[in-house]
C-alpha cells in the first residue's frame, strides 16, 4: 500500500549474499548439494513449526544453515535442533559456526554435531550443520575444509549416469585460497 510521506525517501536495492553463503565460502563447499535454511527465532514463526521443519529437513538430509540459533532468553531449540539432527546425522557430521561474518573479529570453527552446545553460539553466529555426506578435510591453516559432495558417486552406483569423479576429496587446495583464509579463519574462543 503506497505512503504518501513514504514518497521522498530514496529507496536502493544492492544485492549481496547471505550469512549462510558468506560461512560456505569461507570454509569450503559445505552447501554443494541441497540445502535449507532455518530460523529458530519463535518470536514470529510458532515453536511447533520451526521444529517441523527441523524434522522434514533432517529426514531430507539437508545440510541446514540454522539463522538466530540462540538469544538471551531463547536455548532450547538450538538443543532441540541439535537433538532432532541426532536421529538423522553421525554424531561426527561437521558443523560449522561463523560469528561476526565480514568483520575485523569473524570467527569460524568447525566442530561435531556431538559437541553442539549453545554456549558456543551467539546471535551473531550462523550455525551450518552438514548432511550424511559433508566431511571435514584439513588445511594448511589449521582452520580445516568442509564439503558436501554432489552425490554423482551414489548416482553413478545406481546406473544413472554422472561422474564418481566429480566427488572426489581434493588433493591439495590452490595456494591463493590457503593465502586467503590463513588471514580470515580464526576460532571462536
Amino acid at each position: 500500500e503506497a505512503q504518501p510521506e513514504w514518497g521522498p525517501v530514496a529507496v536502493s536495492v544492492v544485492p549481496g549474499i547471505s550469512a549462510m553463503h558468506a560461512a560456505a565460502a569461507r570454509i569450503g563447499a559445505p552447501l554443494g548439494h541441497d540445502f535449507c535454511a532455518i530460523s529458530l527465532s519463535d518470536l514470529l514463526t510458532p515453536t511447533s513449526v520451526i521444529k517441523q521443519r527441523l524434522h522434514a529437513a533432517a529426514q531430507g538430509d539437508f545440510v541446514i544453515a540454522l539463522y538466530n540459533p540462540v538469544s538471551r532468553k531463547r536455548v532450547a531449540l538450538l538443543v532441540t535442533a541439535r537433538d532432532i539432527l541426532r536421529h538423522h546425522r553421525p554424531p561426527e557430521t561437521p558443523v560449522v559456526l561463523a560469528r561476526n561474518l565480514g568483520r575485523p573479529d569473524e570467527t569460524l570453527r568447525v566442530i561435531s554435531l556431538e559437541e553442539l552446545r549453545p554456549e558456543l553460539i551467539d546471535m551473531l553466529t550462523v550455525v551450518l550443520i552438514g548432511s550424511s555426506q559433508t566431511r571435514h578435510l584439513p588445511s594448511p591453516d589449521g582452520a580445516g575444509w568442509v564439503y558436501t559432495p554432489r552425490g554423482y558417486a551414489r548416482k553413478s552406483a545406481s546406473g544413472s549416469g554422472g561422474d564418481s569423479s566429480l566427488t572426489a576429496a581434493p588433493k591439495a587446495l590452490p595456494a591463493h585460497n590457503a593465502t586467503r583464509r590463513k588471514h580470515t579463519a580464526r576460532s571462536v574462543p
